[in-house]
């Protein structure tokens, strides 16, 4: 449970046992088991009512997303607190590491975290051969650390330095095309290798899914039988 509800506050700890609390009595049981307070976390962290998938089929797509995700963090040395496929609102599956901080060390840990942002993309089309259309928000994380890092950071080398203080002032269209041409390089090279990884560990995968699928929710001893 800590795993899961990693930097949140013991308020929020407070506020998914009482939930934990209502979910346990409400489906007939008289003790809290551990279903109970997985999905009372994900009603008070991601503050939605599950809902009914318009298309059952979705399900597997939002399983290897999310294993996706799961599998790339794990190879990088992180926990995975919690995964699920279930919909809560705008949410189609979660996937929430432990101990994840955007403070990096180096390159590597950099690199790490952009690969584990593309991976779901990654699992879905090594799995479906097909695109991943739930990616947006993933490519908007990844794209906008790729270019912090590009014009902040000089991670890249100092050609690609953001130098005017004023930063709404507009770039030159030269300028634009050298930063997004080696984002599209870096995403793409990255993106690539992030692939032949999964595909590497395809079993690992593809067991996961398939307990995800059926379990719709794994926590961190689930996941650990597995691996």
């Amino acid at each position: 449970i800590a795993n899961i509800l990693d930097k949140k506050s013991c308020a929020v700890l407070e506020s998914v046992i009482n939930e934990a609390g209502i979910v346990a009595a409400f489906s007939g049981h008289n003790e809290i088991k551990i279903e109970h307070i997985t999905d009372a976390i994900l009603r008070v962290v991601f503050k939605t009512i599950e809902k009914e998938r318009e298309n059952p089929e979705n399900e597997k797509i939002v399983a290897y997303h999310e294993v996706g995700h799961a599998v790339m963090s794990i190879l990088s040395g992180s926990e995975v607190g919690i995964i699920t496929i279930k919909k809560f609102g705008n949410n189609g599956g979660v996937c929430r590491r432990y101990g994840y901080s955007k403070t990096y060390k180096g390159i590597k840990e950099f690199k790490n975290e952009i690969m584990i942002l593309l991976a779901g993309k990654a699992s879905v089309e090594i799995q479906y051969n097909e695109p991943d259309l739930g990616v947006e928000s993933d490519m908007e994380k990844a794209k906008g650390e790729i270019r912090f890092a590009l014009e902040n950071l000089c991670l890249f080398g100092f050609e690609y330095m953001y130098d005017i203080d004023d930063y709404s002032k507009k770039q030159s269209p030269d300028r634009l095309k050298l930063i997004i041409d080696k984002m599209t390089a870096i995403m793409t090279e990255w993106y690539e290798e992030c692939k032949q990884i999964l595909i590497h560990n395809k079993g690992l995968l593809d067991r996961l899914a398939s307990l995800l699928i059926e379990k719709k929710t794994l926590i961190w001893s689930d996941i650990k039988k597995i691996l």
